[in-house]
Order: C-alpha cells, then sequence, then structure tokens
C-alpha cells in the first residue's frame, strides 16, 4: 500500500508519489516508480495495492481507451470486468487482489485537469468500482490534529496555497503517519513513504516527472523519519500520539 497525493485543478494536475518498495513486515527491499505515464493521453495512472500490477493496469487501459475522456467515462467498467476475469493476475503480481487506483488528466472536453480515484472494494459512500473526482485526493489522511497543527486542515479544509508546497507538505505528514502495511484489516502498522518524492506534473501540453525530494532511507531497513538513536524530535506536523507510536516502533 502507498499514498495517493494528488491535486487537479482548472490547468494544472500535480501528483507526488514516494518510491519505497515495503515487503509485508514494512522493510524497504526495492526503489519502484509508483505513476505510470501516458503522454500520448495527457494522464497518468497510480494505485495504492496491488503497486507490481500497476503497468499491466496502465497498459490494459492505455490498449482500450483512445483518450482520457474515453478513460473517464468507460474505465469504471472496464476495470471491474478486467478484475474479475484477471483477479488472480492482480494478486499473482502484487501479492493482494485489492487495488485503489487513480487516474489524473488533461481532459480535452472539458478543458481542465481531473483526477478520478476507484477502488475495487466498497467504502463509505463509494461503491466498488464506481470513479469519484476530486480536486485534492489525500490518502491515507493524516489525524485532523496533525493536519491542523501543520496548518494544513482549516476549519475543516485544506487552505489555498502553492500546489507543489501544498503536495510536499501533505506527502511529509503522510510519511510520518503510521499506516497498515498492504491496507489490510488487521495488518502491522509501519512507516510506508519513503525514498524519494516522484512530483509528476500534467497540464493541456503534457507531462513531466522529477524527483523533488530525498530522504535518507536504506534498502534492508524500515522507515523511522525523525528517529535518531531511537529518539523522536519534535518536528512540525508530528502529533504527540504520533511521536508516541514511533518510539514504539523504534
Amino acid at each position: 500500500m502507498s499514498t495517493t497525493t494528488i491535486y487537479a485543478k482548472g490547468a494544472l494536475a500535480l501528483i507526488a508519489s514516494d518510491t519505497a518498495g515495503l515487503d509485508g513486515d514494512g522493510v524497504v527491499r526495492a526503489w519502484v516508480s509508483k505513476v505510470i505515464t501516458l503522454p500520448h493521453l495527457r494522464c497518468a495512472i497510480t494505485t495504492r495495492g496491488a503497486v507490481a500490477a500497476l503497468p499491466a493496469l496502465a497498459t490494459d487501459l492505455a490498449a482500450a481507451f483512445p483518450s482520457f475522456d474515453a478513460m473517464v467515462s468507460g474505465g469504471a467498467r472496464f476495470l471491474e470486468d478486467a478484475y474479475q476475469n484477471h483477479v488472480m493476475r492482480w494478486s499473482d503480481l502484487a501479492g493482494a487482489p485489492e487495488f485503489e487506483l487513480a487516474i489524473t488528466g488533461w481532459s480535452v472536453s472539458r478543458r481542465r485537469c481531473e483526477a478520478h480515484v476507484i477502488s475495487s472494494v466498497d467504502h463509505p459512500g463509494l461503491p466498488a468500482f464506481t470513479f469519484l473526482s476530486q480536486e485534492i485526493l489525500v490518502a491515507p489522511l493524516p489525524a485532523a490534529d496533525t493536519m491542523i497543527e501543520a496548518g494544513l486542515l482549516v476549519n475543516g479544509t485544506i487552505p489555498t496555497m502553492e500546489p507543489e508546497a501544498l503536495l510536499l507538505k501533505l506527502i511529509e505528514l503522510q510519511r510520518r503517519t503510521l499506516t497498515p502495511v498492504g491496507g489490510l484489516p488487521g495488518a502491522v502498522e509501519r512507516f510506508i513513504v519513503g525514498g524519494q518524492v516522484v512530483l509528476t506534473e500534467i497540464t493541456e501540453a503534457g507531462i513531466s516527472q522529477r524527483v523533488a525530494r530525498t530522504w535518507d532511507d536504506q534498502l534492508g531497513s524500515m522507515i523511522h523519519p525523525g528517529i535518531l538513536e531511537g529518539r523522536v524530535p519534535s518536528a512540525p506536523g508530528i502529533s504527540r500520539q504520533q511521536r508516541r507510536a514511533a518510539e514504539r516502533a523504534s
């Protein structure tokens, strides 16, 4: 399980993703790309869960639809059929069949950037295989007190700020959020965001990617944000509850 950190509004879409490939215990085993770009369709695809199946999912979608708009219109039914027919394919590739997929791109017909998320399982208010469109997607969502302390939640809403700065702040909070590995109920909780922050930018003109931040995480080790010699410093955006949890994990 990874993160979904996306801004899509007006003429710009940004996706912030990390590169840590974890095993079931939360140990970093590889550096991986978690966003697949489809420049000819001016869109990008990312997923939480089934990250190893992402290239296959992206290839299937690109082969089935001639545009981002067509993918948004018909992708839900296509993904449901593909999932039911090839569920073992996703499971074999990713170690678990469940996935949450986001499609972000430039809509030619609506003249704007959009982000649409779909899940293979039901969520409150969102049935399985139903697209939900949002201008800002953040999952896992850090605790409300952490968001407020970091200035990212004001009167119940995320304040307007420069999109890149917003996403970098959000992914730093996600890095400090303990999350079930693989997103499965009862799974061990670990820090799951690490390696590098890769920013994917989408506009009407096309797509670009770059590394915006690098952390000093190591292969073969768990991610311990802000932990030094068993202690957790008072970093902005870390709640007392999260700090205690981080100390227990060290």
